[in-house]
């Protein structure tokens, strides 16, 4: 049986997110106020959606809040969703870290991210 899965999140700086969307090729879009999308048994609103790669229905993000389908990974891998997180807080780190000074990214063996700011 599906269900709406509802998942903490912080997309904070819209800018970012468009460009890490576009990164991982995945299709973001700004909805209508009312706007409904449908996942599989529930229709929801929110401020945006997200629409990932191998994915049946979007994710949909209402403030600090995502709602999606994923049928634990039939509709669409949670690597996925969790691999654009990831790319979003690292680009969220680099663009706070670059006032200090320029910014390195070295990806390590158990699937993290180092970034080294050099002053």
């Amino acid at each position: 049986m599906s269900h709406t899965v509802k998942s903490q999140v912080q997309f904070k700086n819209i800018k970012t997110l468009e460009k890490v969307c576009k990164k991982v090729g995945a299709k973001f879009r700004k909805l209508k106020p009312g706007e409904k999308i449908q996942l599989y048994g529930d229709s929801v609103t929110g401020d945006y959606a997200i629409e990932l790669p191998g994915w049946r229905f979007p994710i949909v993000v209402q403030g600090d809040e995502a709602k999606y389908d994923n049928y634990n990974g039939h509709w669409g891998k949670q690597e996925t969703f969790d691999n654009l997180k990831q790319n979003y807080a690292i680009d969220i780190a680099k663009e706070k870290a670059q006032a200090f000074g320029p910014v390195a990214q070295k990806a390590l063996e158990d699937g993290s991210v180092q970034l080294e700011v050099t002053w």
